[in-house]
């Protein structure tokens, strides 16, 4: 299964707005405001696995970076996938050659989003144990 994405030109205001066509669904949709095309339904998935490692501490290890493109010349914030590959192999985009190209940020929600409930668990259980600290 193969996702393409039609863009009208390559700069990061035409990224913003592409038509999709999976060829695993055959599906064209049209996304408006968005720079992927990754179905989400759970129909769309199998092997489906929940996350159980400790990604908190992998996040950890990301050096979140601001920069200059030098393909569209804005300022961004983001990652380096020289970075991000030592931690998160899977979340680096590589191209034909096998050299790094990108980071696949529309990965990395499900990331976060564990992440941030670890942490969540952790200050749960110090306000259990600490009511007094976590009084507001």
């Amino acid at each position: 299964t193969r996702n393409y994405v039609l863009h009208p030109d390559y700069t990061a205001s035409a990224q913003s707005n592409a038509v999709c066509y999976n060829t695993g669904t055959k599906l064209v949709t049209y996304n408006s405001g968005a720079t992927t095309c990754l179905a989400s339904s759970e129909k769309t998935k199998k092997n489906i696995i929940q996350l159980s490692e400790d990604f908190s501490t992998r996040l950890m290890q990301l050096k979140p970076i601001y920069y200059t493109s030098e393909i569209d010349g804005q300022n961004h914030y983001g990652l380096l996938a020289e970075d991000v590959t030592k931690v998160f192999p899977e979340l680096v985009a590589r191209d034909e050659g096998g050299n790094l190209s990108g980071v696949r940020y529309e990965e990395f929600t499900g990331v976060l989003l564990k992440g941030y409930q670890e942490q969540q668990v952790k200050l749960n259980n110090i306000c259990t144990n600490n009511p007094k600290l976590c009084e507001v």
